[in-house]
């Protein structure tokens, strides 16, 4: 599993601790901190992503599914609309 660059500061900042408990003979003291750690990891977690060789295909982020994409309500000019919940209705 690939880490996000960004997520690698909040990973060590439960991995560091935890490792030190555990070379100081505190195992149970650094179970918590190996779970934030553990917790840290899947969050900012960044899968190889295949991208469908569809054209107008919309590619939903954070391993999510888009239900329902299509044009917006323009309030500042024109804009598309992409949600994740089908009961919403799509303007138009």
């Amino acid at each position: 599993m690939r880490i996000d660059r960004a997520g690698v500061p909040f990973v060590a900042c439960g991995l560091v601790p935890g490792v030190a408990l555990v070379a100081l003979g505190h195992p149970l003291a650094a179970a918590p901190f190996a779970a934030l750690a553990g917790l840290f990891a899947l969050f900012f977690r960044d899968p190889e992503r295949r991208v469908p060789d569809v054209p107008g295909a919309v590619l939903a982020p954070a391993d999510g599914r888009v239900l329902v994409a299509g044009p917006g309500r323009p309030r500042h000019g024109p804009s598309r609309r992409v949600a994740a919940d089908q009961h919403l209705p799509v303007p138009g």
